[in-house]
Parts: C-alpha cells; structure tokens; sequence
C-alpha cells in the first residue's frame, strides 16, 4: 500500500500541501541561510510518494535531486497526481527515486551536496546510523535539513488524529485499548486502520533532544534550530511528564558534518 492509499488523501489538499507548503519550506530554510539548491545536487531522505521532491525540482532548479525511501516510490501515480493538479506533463529530467534499505542509503560516498528529510526521522527505527549514512552520501561542505513533525510525546505524536482528535492518545492509552479503538471505528476501512495500527508500532518515540544525539553520533552539530510549538492543554494524568516533551510539536533543523565547513553561501 503506497502512502497516497494509507493517508486516504485521494484530494487536491493533500498535493498542494506537500507540493507548495512543504516544499516552499524545504527551499525557504535552506534560503533563510543564504544556501540554495538551484544547480545542486539534493537527495531526500524518507521521500514516501515523492510530492514534496517533484515540489522542490519545479521551484529549485536542481541539477539532480534523489528521493530515498524504504517503500518504493510510483513515478507513474506520482505523474498522474501532477497532471490531474495541473502542474506538470511529465516529470523533470533531475527527478529520480531510489529504493533504500532501512539504514543504508544506495549512493557513493560525497554525492550530494545538500540532503533534506521531511516527516520522516519520527519513523526511523535506527536514526544515528541512518544519519551516519547520510554523513556518507554528503559532500564535506554540504549541508543537511531535517523536519520531525509530531514527536511522539506531542499533543498528535500518535499519528492517530482521526481517532483521537484531542489528542495524547499514546500517552493515556495502552496499545491494546488503542488498537481496539481503530479497529472499532476503522474510517476509511479495515486496510487504513490496519495501516494506522502498523504505523503507530514503528514509531521511534525521538525527542527533540534525543535527535540532537542521533545527529552527533551520525557525525554532525545542529547549526540553525527553529522549534515548532503552540498552546495546549495537558490532561492531569500525564501532568508528571517534563514540558519540553509534552510542548515540542516538531522541529526543522540544519547541521553541518562536524568540522566541515558548509558551501559558501549566495548572497
């Protein structure tokens, strides 16, 4: 099942999303540094249906952009969502998509010279070696983006918004009362919450700080940090749990390899 099929987003909002809202933050972080991709060569790591990539290639101009995922990516669904938006005929010629494995990135060393993940890192089973990996693939004066959004101790951390729209559901719930729940009331039918159920077991509970470890380990030091947060209301059963778990929404990043000097900026 592709990730178009699981989120159950067979809609315009779903595209545009990725193709101009998360895409534009892609080139917009990178740009609020002075690094541009234009002419580069970028991979994406954790790429799923590839929207967020074809969004990058059309605004960014790179001369090559790789999206890496564990799940093989569908040009040709992803083609056919491009031209029901609209926005493309046929995909750009930088435009290629690589199956991974989980924690080794299928590319020779010093390929790239920026690397980006987009909501990916909260579903990494080993995020220190598949950072190392990415240390690898990355140029030594390139430049690395990560996003996670939700962490896990978050407000929606349990990726189970539809079911639990109040949220906190995987710090008040058992797993067996939540899998009964999905179960009980599967929206989109028994295959999506089948999938939901999967997806929730994978997730790797990181935390803004335990990242920040992952990322040294893998090689790199944390160079521009924004946290994603707003208000929220804590139940008094999770009352106990330190704030800057329960508060951190997510968080986009660059870092740069430990030592390295990061590409010259354009200014």
């Amino acid at each position: 099942m592709n990730n178009w099929e699981y989120h159950g987003h067979q809609s315009s909002t779903w595209f545009q999303e990725r193709y101009d809202d998360a895409a534009n933050q892609v080139i917009e972080f990178f740009g609020g540094d002075f690094f541009t991709l234009t002419g580069r060569s970028v991979a994406d790591i954790g790429c799923g249906d590839g929207i967020i990539d074809l969004g990058v290639a059309h605004k960014s101009l790179p001369s090559r952009l790789v999206g890496f995922d564990t799940t093989p990516t569908d040009p040709s669904l992803l083609l056919s969502l491009a031209h029901r938006e609209g926005v493309a005929e046929e995909l750009p010629a930088c435009l290629h998509f690589v199956t991974s494995q989980e924690d080794r990135i299928p590319a020779e060393d010093d390929s790239f010279d920026y690397v980006f993940s987009w909501s990916a890192f909260e579903h990494v089973q080993h995020p220190a070696a598949v950072l190392e990996e990415i240390h690898r693939v990355l140029r030594p004066n390139g430049v690395l983006m990560v996003q996670v959004y939700p962490f896990f101790y978050s407000q929606h951390g349990s990726h189970l918004v539809h079911w639990y729209p109040d949220g906190f559901a995987q710090l008040l719930h058992s797993f067996d009362e939540i899998q009964d729940r999905i179960r009980s009331e599967p929206g989109a039918g028994p295959q999506r919450a089948e999938a939901a159920i999967a997806e929730y077991r994978k997730l790797n509970r990181i935390t803004l700080d335990g990242l920040q470890e992952a990322l040294r380990l893998g090689g790199f030091r944390v160079s521009k940090l924004e946290v994603i947060a707003g208000p929220i209301h804590i139940p008094a059963e999770i009352s106990e749990i330190p704030l800057s778990m329960l508060a951190v929404e997510g968080a986009k990043l660059l870092a740069v390899p430990e030592s390295r000097t990061p590409i010259p900026p354009v200014r």
